[in-house]
C-alpha cells in the first residue's frame, strides 16, 4: 500500500468509516513502533510513508506549482509567506530551505544551474514561478543597469591600485604639477604618458571614501 508513496490514513484504510480507520491506525502505529513506517509532511498535510521515503523533486515542484496563483498575464505567483530579502520565493525541500525559482528551473531544464548564473523572470515579477518565465542569466547581466554600491567600487579601485606602477604620492605629484606629460613621464621613471593623462583627468585613481574604516584611517594619519 505504501510502496508507491505516502498515504493518508483513510487511503490506507480504504474507507472513512471510523471503525475501519481505527483498525488501520492500530496497524500503522505498530509499524511505526517497529521503525518500518514514519510520518511525513507534504504541504500542510501529514501522511504515512515507508521509513526513509523522500519526496521526488518532480513531485515537489508539481505540488508547488499547484499551490501558485495564476494571473491573466500567464504568471504563476507564489502564495507562500517565505521569501528571501529580495522577495524571491523560498520553500523547504528535504528539510532545507531552497530557492524555488532555482529548483523549478533546474527540474524544467533538466540540468543544474551553473554556479556563476542566477535566475530572473522574463515577466519581471519576483514571485512568479511559471517555468516558461524563468531564465538563467550571468552575474554581469543581472547587475546590468544597476549602479555598483560605493563599497564595491572602492574595493575594485583598491585591488587595481595594488598592482599599479603608481602610488598615492606619485598621483598627488602628477595632479599638482603643471609640467607636460613628457616631462612627468621622464621624471617618474618612464611612466607612460597615457597613464599620467588618465590620472590627471581623474579617469583613474578616483577618490572613493566608502571604506568603513576610512574615518579611522584619516584620524590616525592626522594624529
Amino acid at each position: 500500500m505504501l510502496a508507491d508513496g505516502p498515504k493518508r490514513i483513510t487511503d490506507i484504510a480504504g474507507s472513512k468509516s471510523p471503525p475501519t480507520v481505527a483498525r488501520a491506525r492500530a496497524v500503522v502505529d505498530e509499524l511505526m513502533r517497529e521503525g518500518a513506517v514514519s510520518v511525513v509532511s507534504i504541504g500542510v498535510s501529514r501522511r504515512f510513508a515507508l521509513a526513509g521515503w523522500q519526496e521526488p523533486v518532480e513531485q515537489f515542484v508539481r505540488r508547488t506549482l499547484e499551490d501558485c496563483v495564476p494571473t491573466v498575464d500567464g504568471c504563476m505567483l507564489w502564495s507562500g509567506k517565505n521569501v528571501s530579502d529580495d522577495g524571491y520565493p523560498i520553500g523547504r525541500y528535504l528539510g532545507r530551505s531552497v530557492s524555488l525559482r532555482k529548483l523549478i528551473h533546474e527540474v524544467s531544464a533538466g540540468t543544474p544551474l551553473p554556479g556563476s548564473h542566477f535566475i530572473e523572470t522574463t515577466c519581471g515579477n519576483p514571485k512568479c514561478l511559471e517555468p516558461d518565465h524563468l531564465v538563467q542569466v550571468t552575474r554581469s547581466a543581472k547587475l546590468k543597469g544597476h549602479a555598483k554600491p560605493m563599497s564595491q567600487r572602492w574595493k575594485t579601485a583598491m585591488a587595481k591600485r595594488r598592482g599599479s606602477m603608481l602610488d598615492e604620492s606619485m598621483v598627488a605629484h602628477i595632479r599638482a604639477s603643471d609640467k607636460s606629460l613628457r616631462e612627468l613621464s621622464k621624471e617618474l621613471g618612464g611612466i607612460p604618458q597615457s597613464t599620467i593623462s588618465q590620472v590627471r583627468s581623474g579617469r583613474t585613481w578616483k577618490t572613493y571614501t566608502a571604506s568603513p574604516f576610512q574615518g579611522l584611517i584619516d584620524g590616525r594619519k592626522a594624529a
